[in-house]
């Protein structure tokens, strides 16, 4: 109870501009760390969804809707979730939204965005399963902000392969997780997921759509 009071607290008294951490910070750096946070912020919300799904459809709902500024992203994706400015997650919610800008960087060489996923320490068929929520929220997020009809041909085929990954049902993932090849698998997986947002981003804010889209896996 203290601790939503200190949340309530924050949010009369802090701006939304205040939440961006630095783009250097542990919590973007470190595997474990981000999903803890995501975690917390799962729990904040009571939200019956896992932190890969909640990161997976705010990733989404911020690329959909980048036509609009951080704060009405933000808005739509907290009314698609019912959360109010007077719940105790809201601010948490909020920092971790934001976050997502930070984590995008377009000044940055990369191209992969870091994904909220268990760490390989966790049993693989626990990381198989988190990629397919993930997958699940990430195309509830794009739809949120458009249609899956508007982007170019080879970003429609790479959100297909995302669709179709979170369609995978309980027998499916069993039989990935007892491949002789399974971890190389989910590596192979997890990278071509980190490939697909930023991409889609910058097809979103382009007119034309960036060279290079990563191939599918099929």
């Amino acid at each position: 109870m203290l601790l939503m009071l200190f949340y309530l607290t924050l949010a009369r008294n802090v701006s939304m501009s205040d939440l961006i951490p630095p783009h250097d910070s542990f919590e973007y750096l470190d595997p474990q760390a981000r999903y803890d946070a995501w975690m917390k912020l799962v729990v904040f919300l009571n939200q019956p969804i896992c932190p890969s799904q909640l990161h997976g459809t705010a990733l989404g709902c911020f690329i959909s809707l980048s036509d609009q500024v951080v704060e009405q992203r933000f808005e739509q994706l907290a009314d698609f979730f019912e959360i109010t400015p007077d719940h105790p997650g809201y601010l948490l919610f909020a920092k971790q939204f934001y976050a997502i800008e930070q984590a995008i960087d377009l000044e940055s060489e990369s191209i992969c965005m870091p994904l909220v996923l268990p760490t390989d320490d966790e049993p693989l068929r626990d990381r198989f399963e988190a990629i397919k929520w993930w997958s699940v929220g990430f195309i509830e997020g794009i739809r949120l902000g458009r249609d899956v009809e508007v982007y170019s041909e080879q970003a429609q085929e790479a959100l297909e392969d995302v669709l179709d990954i979170g369609a995978l049902d309980s027998s499916e993932v069993e039989e990935m997780e007892s491949e002789p090849e399974a971890e190389k698998d989910y590596a192979e997986l997890a990278h071509y997921l980190e490939l697909i947002p930023k991409f889609l981003y910058l097809e979103s804010i382009q007119t034309d759509a960036p060279e290079g889209f990563p191939e599918g896996i099929h």
